[in-house]
């Protein structure tokens, strides 16, 4: 190769390398400016804006104190809760294996005789008009307000979270 023809190679790379970083710098400075926008990026707006008013940030304080309130306080109890909901509250546990969720196989058993199988707790949400309802929620329509007779609130997460002790099937005198 003759030393000109590896010039012109050199120019060629130089340029390309300028052009593909001028399009980076470009594309960073399009991105920052649209996820700094709640009209462009409502949701990772929201995420970024960490200020008193932000529901998301509250929510995840919120959630990240109901899984040290339930490290600290329920031991090996089992707790019934529906992970899509609770899934902040899981990944936040130190010790998951205290929740029997929705991908478990005794699942949807436990959640249609809890008493009848092992579940000490239930952990449910509050029910939102227009959010997805757990599982829980959605077989129990009334369990977060009212409870129920196998139920009893145990302890009430700032009106976001209920959790319901179950009361143990007696079995009846012959």
């Amino acid at each position: 190769m003759r030393p000109h023809s590896l010039r012109g190679l050199l120019r060629k790379r130089r340029a390309a390398f300028t052009v593909a970083a001028a399009g980076l710098l470009a594309t960073s400075v399009l991105l920052s400016y649209a996820v700094t926008n709640p009209q462009i990026a409502p949701d990772e707006n929201t995420f970024l804006t960490i200020k008193s008013g932000n529901k998301y940030y509250q929510s995840q304080i919120l959630d990240r104190s109901v899984a040290k309130w339930l490290d600290e306080h329920m031991g090996d109890a089992t707790i019934l809760t529906d992970s899509a909901s609770a899934f902040t509250i899981l990944v936040n546990s130190r010790n998951t294996k205290k929740f029997l969720i929705t991908s478990d196989y005794d699942f949807k058993k436990a959640k249609n005789d809890p008493p009848g199988n092992g579940v000490d707790y239930i952990l449910i949400p509050r029910p939102l008009p227009n959010a997805d309802k757990s599982a829980i929620n959605t077989k129990y329509k009334d369990l977060y307000e009212k409870g129920n007779e196998w139920a009893e609130l145990y302890h009430d997460f700032d009106n976001e979270w209920r959790l319901y002790k179950i009361k143990k099937w007696q079995p009846s005198a012959p």
